[in-house]
């Protein structure tokens, strides 16, 4: 894992090779084993990259890669899964391999197979690509949008990368940090920002997943999708149990691929279904034994008991791991900072950097996680809008309750009109089932804008690289094709029961107790309630100060309102004004950093 970042401009400016080297310092906590460049004055490039060494630990492993001629320059973020496979392929058409980096087979991949090459490539990644001959530049990133990559245009220059904060390393006369207000109004009425390529960041976009972004010397930019989630009705007509075969055998060699790595490797194992399988499969196919990592708190819902279990049912070396909630004001400045452009509000944001924190001091540098299992086999409950007795209302409907589930907003002028905005992405699929029109949403939108964020960036703040096997294209596309009932255990919608997973949990009691394979979904959060009581003030600074964001987006007496807390917060309306105080919070905490201080930190 790693960093990229670069430059592409034909102004009048004599320092864009040190813009480029401050761009790389904002992202070092990415990549700090080592750094490499590629400059061209003539043409106004400038390249460069930050290493996280994970396969080939050498200095044949440093970027950029060229080809053979050098008329083609790579920089790398992320894991190339099947270079092993491609490489081999290569060799037999006559390329010569410097390294044995997975890496430096996206070079020579380009120069056999141009941009199609990028389709051939099984992993996550973000990538550029600098060809010299056709003097075009070109970012690609991952089919499901697992590694992040962002780019700027203006009127002088183009640039991009791996986290927006890259950015605060160009000249102020090139940009600087304002808030895209546009933005702004879908994150307050939602968990993240869903919608085309936008951030908070005004003029900063997200090359979208399964994407090619082109930029030519005449200053013109090309989107083109290189991989479109899909339904094909001929391509699973297998009953139940072989599915259930064939979904192992395609498990267990995602996890083989997925654990590679030259350097120490672990498992997040939270006690549910879904980390429980991916350690017990790790388990099965490694040469050694693996280590596995639980974090909780003391909360009702701390699941570190069965987290115990699965660890001595599957042999592995086992560490459980404490986190102090209070930990998340004492640090707000430091999380907001590495939470870049905020594309989400999730929680987990701030588990997630502290869980990594701490495992990184076990040695840990390649983590693999169950992330993705949820949105691929239909893992939360409001995947039973495709069950009775929602099943006969209306689609809309469905989808105005589907939106309150994840936003936690009560009906109002805002609710509507993000909720049809959301409504039109879902209904703008050509699936007729509501079931794979959700997975196809939460695949193509919630997923790279939401949950691969959390995981990606605070990870990547500890130098820790994330892997999630579930989000392997090939389990992708297998699990989208599968009917809803080989997900769905019941035609009718239960909130007690583990209806959800069928598919899944059939593979998992081949490797896991009962217990695990068929125990409801809890997922592993911050009390917000308890740190939005146990650190009133400071929000309340945050939040009430006459300059804040919120004093702008709504009236004095609401946001007062906010702050009259109950012991505990159940009911629909506690629950809107507990989530929307969090996200005041985060927003305001980010602002500070971000746009009003002109003191960045480099990582």
């Amino acid at each position: 894992m790693c960093a990229i970042a670069g430059i592409i401009s034909k102004a009048r400016y004599a320092n864009f090779i040190s813009d480029c080297g401050r761009m790389l310092k904002f992202l070092r906590h990415r990549g700090p084993d080592d750094q490499g460049f590629f400059i061209d004055e003539k043409e106004g490039v400038y390249l460069g990259h930050n290493r996280l060494s994970i396969i080939d630990l050498s200095e044949r492993g440093r970027q950029p890669f060229f080809n053979e001629d050098k008329s083609v320059v790579v920089l790398v973020n992320g894991e190339i899964y099947n270079y092993k496979s491609l490489r081999s392929e290569l060799k037999a058409r006559g390329h010569v391999f410097y390294s044995d980096s997975d890496s430096e087979t996206v070079v020579h991949a380009y120069e056999e197979w141009k941009e199609d090459s990028i389709n051939r490539l099984r992993g996550m990644f973000a990538i550029c690509i600098w060809d010299l001959k056709d003097k075009k530049l070109i970012l690609a990133r991952d089919s499901i949008g697992i590694k992040p990559l962002y780019y700027l245009k203006t009127d002088k220059i183009f640039a991009f990368a791996s986290e927006a904060k890259g950015f605060l390393g160009l000249n102020e006369g090139f940009w600087k940090p304002q808030i895209n207000t546009s933005a702004l109004e879908m994150l307050l009425a939602f968990p993240f920002i869903f919608e085309g390529e936008a951030t908070l960041l005004s003029g900063v976009n997200k090359v979208p997943a399964g994407a090619l972004l082109i930029y030519k010397g005449d200053g013109s930019l090309t989107l083109k999708k290189y991989w479109q989630l899909g339904f094909n009705a001929k391509r699973h007509d297998l009953g139940f149990k072989e599915t259930s075969r064939q979904l192992e055998e395609r498990l267990t060699e995602a996890v083989r691929l997925h654990l590679q790595s030259d350097v120490k490797l672990g498992v997040l194992l939270s006690g549910g279904l879904d980390s429980s399988l991916i350690s017990a499969l790790s388990a099965k196919v490694s040469r050694q034994p693996i280590s596995t990592f639980t974090v909780g708190n003391q909360h009702l819902w701390d699941e570190r008991p069965y987290a115990q279990k699965v660890a001595k049912h599957i042999l592995s070396a086992h560490t459980s791991i404490e986190v102090n909630p209070q930990e998340v004001t004492d640090k707000i400045e430091e999380l907001a900072w590495f939470y870049d452009d905020l594309s989400t509000l999730d929680p987990g944001i701030i588990t997630t950097y502290l869980i990594s924190e701490k495992i990184k001091q076990f040695g840990i540098k390649v983590l693999l996680v169950g992330e993705g299992g949820d949105e691929v086999f239909g893992g939360y409950s409001w995947y039973g809008l495709s069950q009775l007795p929602f099943k006969f209302m209306p689609m809309l409907v469905r989808d105005w309750i589907y939106y309150y589930a994840i936003s936690r907003r009560l009906p109002g002028a805002a609710f509507f009109k993000q909720a049809m905005l959301m409504h039109r992405l879902i209904q703008g699929s050509t699936e007729k089932d509501i079931f794979r029109q959700i997975a196809g949403f939460e695949i193509k939108y919630q997923l790279p804008n939401h949950y691969l964020m959390k995981v990606d960036k605070g990870t990547m703040a500890h130098s820790l690289e994330a892997r999630v096997p579930y989000l392997d294209r090939d389990i992708v596309e297998f699990a989208y094709n599968l009917p809803a009932e080989f997900k769905l255990r019941s035609r009718w919608f239960s909130m007690r029961s583990a209806n959800e997973k069928l598919i899944l949990r059939d593979v998992a009691t081949r490797y896991l107790p009962a217990e695990v394979a068929y125990r409801k979904k809890r997922g592993f959060s911050l009390s917000i309630p308890q740190v939005l009581r146990s650190n009133t003030d400071k929000i309340k600074d945050y939040v009430l100060s006459k300059d804040s964001i919120s004093r702008e987006a709504f009236p004095l007496k609401r946001l007062e309102q906010l702050f009259d807390f109950k012991e505990t917060m159940y009911s629909p309306f506690d629950k809107e004004k507990e989530y929307l105080l969090w996200k005041l919070f985060l927003i305001e905490a980010w602002r500070k950093k971000y746009i009003l201080s002109n003191q960045y930190q480099y990582a």
